[in-house]
C-alpha cells in the first residue's frame, strides 16, 4: 500500500502537515480542486472541466491508497487543506520505472514553501520505492514553478510546442522536465567506471 504517514513542518503561515489523502478528505478535495482551477490558468483543466462527484472522488482516493506505485498527498496548514500532489507511475513494463506528478496549491498559500515540502516528501517516498525517474510537464509561462523545479534538481528534457490552446485562443508551450533517483544514478555511474577498468 502506497501510504505516506503524517510529516509535520514549520512554515511561514504556521504548521504544515503532509500525508497521504484518505477517503474522508473527498469533500475538501472537490472544493480545493474547483477553487484552484478558478485561480490559475497554468493547470491542464479549464474551470468547470473537473467533474468528479463525492463518491467518485472518495473511490479515487481509496484506489491511490491501494496502489503500490501511485501516491496522493495532502498539505494542510493549521488544519486547512492548502494543496495536493499526485504521482502516477507507468503501468507498462517498459515504463514502470518512472512516473509523473502534478502539484497544486491554493493561491492564498503561495510562497510558504508548501510545494517544496510536497515535492521533498514525494522524493523520499519515490527513492525508497524504486522510482528511477520522476517526470513533469509545466506551462512555459509558469516561471515560479519552473524556478522551483530547477532548484529541486529537475532538468529540462524538451518542449511541446503549441501544446495548449487557451480560452483566449492563445497557444502555450509545455516544458518537459525530469528528476532522476540519485541513488540509482550513482550506482549506474559506479558500474560504468568499474566496467572501464
Amino acid at each position: 500500500m502506497a501510504y505516506v504517514g503524517k510529516k509535520i513542518f514549520a512554515c511561514s503561515m504556521g504548521t504544515l502537515a503532509i500525508q497521504s489523502a484518505e477517503p474522508r478528505d473527498a469533500e475538501e478535495f472537490l472544493f480545493l480542486v474547483q477553487k484552484i482551477d478558478a485561480e490559475t490558468d497554468f493547470l491542464v483543466r479549464a474551470p468547470g472541466e473537473f467533474r468528479m462527484n463525492l463518491n467518485e472522488e472518495a473511490q479515487f482516493i481509496e484506489d491511490k491508497l491501494r496502489s503500490k506505485k501511485d501516491i496522493l498527498l495532502t498539505a494542510r496548514v493549521n488544519g486547512v487543506l492548502a494543496g495536493t500532489l499526485g504521482f502516477v507511475a507507468g503501468t507498462l513494463s517498459r515504463y514502470n520505472h518512472k512516473g509523473e506528478f502534478g502539484l497544486s496549491v491554493l493561491k492564498d498559500f503561495w510562497g510558504a514553501g508548501i510545494g517544496k515540502r510536497l515535492i521533498e516528501t514525494m522524493f523520499e517516498w519515490a527513492d525508497a520505492n524504486g522510482v528511477i525517474k520522476i517526470c513533469l510537464e509545466v506551462d512555459t509561462c509558469n516561471s515560479r514553478a519552473i524556478s522551483l523545479y530547477r532548484t529541486m534538481g529537475f532538468v529540462e528534457e524538451g518542449y511541446l510546442r503549441m501544446d495548449r490552446l487557451m480560452e483566449t485562443h492563445e497557444f502555450r508551450d509545455t516544458l518537459l522536465m525530469a528528476r532522476f533517483n540519485p541513488f540509482y544514478s550513482r550506482s549506474i555511474s559506479n558500474y560504468a567506471l568499474q566496467a572501464r577498468k
